[in-house]
């Protein structure tokens, strides 16, 4: 579904595979995807879980809409030359041009920005 992050547009779904036959043992996977369009580049998000095998994978599942407001505020910072991970100008600010930023509350959930 296309969403507003601010003053930016992303899009969020959740995908799913009932069978996956790699590793040890037979399982599913599910992954809640957003995607950010900055003011010069994309940006993912990924939350994903490995579960019993089953028919149907849990996509429409209460949980993935509690896993996206745990990783809101879902922000993008300026990005400033030469600045490095963490991105000191953004960690626990309130932004909104081109870089994800870490949440306010500090707990850490970041996105790295892949240079194209």
């Amino acid at each position: 579904m296309l969403e507003s992050f601010g003053r930016f547009e992303g899009f969020v779904a959740v995908i799913g595979c009932g069978r996956v036959d790699s590793g040890p043992t037979r399982h599913s996977e599910t992954a809640l995807l957003v995607t950010l369009k900055g003011t010069t580049d994309y940006y993912t998000i990924q939350w994903a879980e490995r579960g019993p095998e089953s028919d149907e994978p849990p996509v429409n599942d209460d949980r993935w809409q509690a896993r996206l407001r745990a990783l809101s505020p879902i922000e993008l910072c300026p990005i400033l030359a030469g600045e490095a991970a963490p991105y000191p100008s953004c960690v626990n600010k309130s932004c909104a041009l081109t870089r994800p930023c870490a949440r306010r509350d500090g707990s850490g959930h970041r996105a790295r920005r892949r240079d194209r």
